[in-house]
């Protein structure tokens, strides 16, 4: 599962206006403040519960908004969106909010955890003979651990700035 959560701010009407923005920005325009995005395994994320890359945020225009639906386009690129609320009862809803109230684990210890893990695939490659299970194993962690220290979480860095200082 990966989560995404965020915060939405009104844009005041220079920010609509100015240079770094698509022209015609609605007074529904927002800033969605985004917490990094997550990584869970496991039904409770007990397996597997991190935060991935930087914390982002986006410029949103709501093109129309009604009660269950939200059209609208990106801020900044123009591109379009459709979002639908859910029932404040809805299942899957519940379960994310559960999954957002664990701490996601320190990149820190689960890189530790990797090295375990790498290093117990070289012990049996070369103490125990088990070559093929060990060294997959050690080449898995090592994979595993590069991905997660070099990730981005997904986040595109096109070189454009499109802060609104």
């Amino acid at each position: 599962t990966v989560i995404l959560r965020g915060d939405a701010i009104a844009l005041t009407k220079e920010e609509r206006e100015s240079d770094k923005v698509v022209k015609g920005l609605s007074n529904l325009t927002v800033r969605a403040l985004f917490d990094s995005p997550r990584l869970i395994l496991g039904k409770r994320g007990r397996f597997f519960n991190i935060s991935l890359g930087p914390s982002t945020s986006v410029v949103l225009d709501s093109t129309y908004a009604d009660n269950a639906v939200r059209i609208g386009r990106g801020g900044t690129s123009g591109s379009r969106f459709v979002f639908m609320r859910c029932s404040d009862d809805d299942v899957e809803a519940g379960e994310f909010r559960q999954l957002l109230m664990k701490k996601p684990t320190k990149k820190g210890k689960l890189l530790s955890i990797l090295g375990l893990v790498g290093g117990t695939g070289v012990w049996a490659s070369v103490i125990r003979g088990s070559r093929l299970l060990g060294g997959g194993l050690a080449i898995s962690a090592a994979l595993c651990a590069c991905a997660i220290s070099f990730s981005t979480g997904g986040v595109e860095d096109d070189g454009d700035d499109d802060r609104l200082d």
